[in-house]
């Protein structure tokens, strides 16, 4: 019996969805941050849960396990004395990007003016 439900558990398992990464620099008015977190989370329409990426010196960030689709983009802890508009720390942000598989997905995601663009772009 034991054997007969280890074959059969692979027909009974939820597919899951296809996931990839996105990768990038997080700007303010296109000067990098020096840190903080990049959350995204699915907007309505794409299935999958909220994912995060650490912000390093250089403004850069990874956040891996994103399911194919749109999610909106919000920063989180950025260094004190940056001028972001609040809208961009909610849930729902209106800063949104569309992630695609196998990718490339690399992407500036500009938190002061509320745009994404190909990574490389937006050169400070």
């Amino acid at each position: 019996m034991a054997m007969l439900s280890l074959g059969c558990s692979e027909e009974w398992a939820e597919e899951r969805p296809p996931t990839t990464w996105l990768e990038g620099r997080a700007l303010v008015a296109g000067v990098p941050l020096t840190r903080g977190w990049v959350e995204l989370s699915p907007v309505p329409g794409t299935v999958g849960t909220f994912r995060s990426g650490r912000i390093g010196s250089d403004g850069r960030f990874r956040v891996d396990g994103l399911t194919v689709g749109r999610h909106s983009a919000r920063i989180v802890h950025p260094p004190a004395g940056v001028m972001i508009p609040p809208v961009a720390y909610q849930l729902g942000s209106p800063l949104v990007v569309e992630v695609r598989a196998p990718g490339p997905n690399r992407m500036d995601l500009d938190f002061f003016g509320l745009t994404a663009r190909p990574w490389g772009d937006s050169e400070p």
